[in-house]
């Protein structure tokens, strides 16, 4: 049933559409005698109620009304109208003392238009890390170049360069220059002698310590891991201050729109998404199939991520139209509190993909949930051929605000850099991930934004899954950024309005004790946080085998041979190492290296906003990282 209301943001319902309710923010305890102290957050009412009766708000969750609750809470069709009656009038009785609270509550927040509305934030640079891949980058730059003189932006292009080989470094510039000439544009270079000078810069502008900033800036040069993430705090020291979008540069700036796409906004709070993938995925046999599943639109990359970047949720849900629907069912007391008080506000954007799937493992897709794994489990014949392809549409239908995104890529991102955001880990891959943790862990009042349009990602480099990878479990859950991530979440920082800057310190502590404290403990520790998500997984797939029913034998299948791997291998002591740092390495060298970069990620996050700062100071001054070519 859609339960949004079209045209209701004046705080009223449409004409003829009934009030609708659902349980507040809840609090219950026991207090003898079979009863309980009930306590609504939203509204403040306090009554003693019986067990039973208090155990009714706990079935009225969503927005209905209260006709729908009391069948609801009556057994549904096989109730008498005698009982419904009663229901009914005890769902009212709650309505009428504030424990149920009506979606005109949150509706009635947009009413007021005036200096509550925040303005739209111009996008100042449009960032590409790079990393020896020439092939791309200039087609790349070319092709957000022009799409943003075509519809009249006047940001910067900025290119960051991870090469270690300097005739790399030098031609980049090269071409940069090249691209500067052709499109008179306006574009910056930040390779290993700019980073150099800056990390200089930031030690003598403030007494920061030089092994941290080299490793925010170039990660563990001597161990052979990528440093995608050093990348990326180097485009948030040299943009401290703006909005920015980021692009991978092996991604195109050709724009689609999903075919299911709708009008309006949905609202998700993180308790009502818990389990779900959160980007409808639609996996194609071949590239241009899945290029060819959305329809192209000739629209600014950057117009479609101001719309919300850096604005407050009430801006942004006034952003998608007057005659919009708008559905907020899904939303929690923090959110209503959130938009009452303007300080919620979308930190990050992050639009669709399609083209290669970015993922290192086939068997990311066994998690799809909802529509996209019933698409991909449909046909029993094409099940095994779509399950090892890497070519994809990944999106969503309309615009969605969550407080949560775990599914976070970093291939298509907006950021609003005005402010302290957290760092990248500049070690390994999943540095996305372990970046939205932190951002959720440390921010009370971030939101993310999902938007329903598309970019090409087009590696040039072959790229393929190999069959035996469906069962061989997910490495990309298994990277030593996901257990950092695991590690700086084990830390419980509670709900209140605390300074981001002393989380992040706070959590940077933590997870400094954990990297020194004795192997053994640590492995412990490690091995128990694996342990849970293996017991989350199999969990979580057993019951999509379940709803998906006895006639999806293949799926049923894979899905069993990847149960009994991951199973077989919790025993083994060495499971829980991360995989991106067992190769070539013992395991007690795997080990040490592990705690050396959870100590080194933290003292990253101690010394962050001192960093931050001084960054700041710098380019008041005119001394910025990346330098025009």
């Amino acid at each position: 049933m859609d339960q949004t209301i079209p045209g209701a943001r004046d705080g009223l319902p449409g004409p003829g559409v009934p009030r609708r309710y659902r349980c507040g923010a809840i609090v219950r305890y026991s207090v003898g005698n079979g009863l309980e102290l009930v306590y609504c957050r939203n509204t403040g009412s306090l009554h003693l109620m019986p067990k039973g009766v208090a155990a009714l708000l706990g079935q009225c969750g969503r927005f209905r009304t209260l006709e729908q609750h009391a069948q609801k809470c009556s057994g549904g069709a096989n109730a008498s109208l005698e009982e419904l009656t009663e229901m009914q009038s005890r769902l009212q009785q709650f309505a009428d003392s504030g424990f149920l609270v009506s979606d005109n509550e949150l509706f009635s927040e947009l009413k007021v238009r005036s200096n509550r509305v925040s303005d739209f934030v111009p996008i100042a640079s449009i960032c590409i890390p790079t990393c020896n891949r020439l092939s791309t980058l200039g087609s790349c730059l070319e092709s957000y170049i022009s799409n943003c003189k075509q519809f009249g932006k006047s940001n910067d292009f900025v290119v960051v360069d991870d090469s270690r080989d300097p005739s790399m470094r030098k031609a980049c510039r090269d071409l940069l220059a090249t691209l500067r000439a052709k499109h008179d544009a306006d574009i910056k270079y930040g390779g290993r002698e700019e980073k150099v000078e800056f990390l200089r810069r930031l030690m003598v502008s403030k007494d920061l310590p030089r092994d941290v900033l080299s490793f925010a800036l170039f990660g563990v040069e001597d161990h052979g891991l990528t440093s995608y993430g050093a990348n990326q705090n180097a485009i948030l020291l040299h943009a401290i201050g703006d909005t920015i979008f980021c692009a991978d540069d092996d991604t195109v700036c050709r724009i689609g729109i999903p075919p299911a796409q709708a009008a309006g906004l949905s609202a998700v709070s993180g308790v009502y998404a818990f389990g779900e993938n959160p980007w409808h995925t639609r996996l194609f046999p071949d590239r241009q199939t899945a290029v060819g599943s959305v329809n192209p639109v000739d629209t600014g990359v950057l117009d479609m991520h101001e719309l919300y970047l850096g604005r407050d949720l009430k801006s942004c849900i006034l952003a998608v139209g007057e005659d919009s629907p708008v559905d907020l069912d899904r939303t929690d007391f923090r959110f209503a509190r959130m938009l009452r008080s303007g300080e919620g506000r979308v930190l990050v954007t992050v639009n669709g993909l399609v083209g290669d799937c970015a993922s290192s493992s086939p068997a990311d897709w066994l998690f799809l949930t909802g529509t996209s794994l019933e698409a991909l489990i449909q046909s029993e014949s094409e099940f095994s051929t779509l399950c090892l392809t890497r070519d994809c549409m990944r999106s969503v239908d309309r615009v969605i605000i969550t407080d949560r995104l775990p599914g976070l890529y970093s291939t298509f991102l907006g950021l609003d850099n005005r402010e302290l955001l957290p760092p990248f880990s500049p070690v390994a891959r999943a540095q996305d991930l372990l970046f939205e943790s932190l951002l959720s862990h440390c921010f009370y009042n971030v939101y993310y934004c999902r938007l329903p349009w598309t970019l090409l990602h087009e590696p040039v480099e072959p790229r393929a899954f190999a069959p035996q990878q469906l069962a061989q479990g997910r490495p990309g859950v298994r990277r030593v950024n996901v257990l950092i991530s695991r590690l700086a979440g084990s830390l419980a920082l509670g709900a209140w309005k605390a300074d981001p800057h002393n989380r992040l310190r706070t959590v940077g502590r933590y997870l400094e004790e954990l990297g020194r404290m004795p192997a053994s403990e640590f492995e412990e520790m490690g091995r128990l946080l694996h342990w849970r998500s293996a017991s989350v997984e199999i969990e979580h797939l057993e019951k999509a085998v379940e709803k998906a029913g006895p006639a999806r034998v293949q799926f049923a299948n894979t899905v069993s041979e990847y149960i009994r791997n991951l199973r077989e291998g919790l025993a083994e002591r060495e499971a829980w190492l991360p995989h991106d740092l067992r190769e070539g390495r013992s395991s007690a060298e795997a080990l040490e290296l592990t705690q050396n970069i959870t100590r080194r990620f933290g003292e990253l996050l101690r010394w962050w906003p001192d960093i931050v700062d001084s960054a700041r100071s710098l380019r008041a001054q005119g001394h910025a990282l990346a330098k025009p070519v």
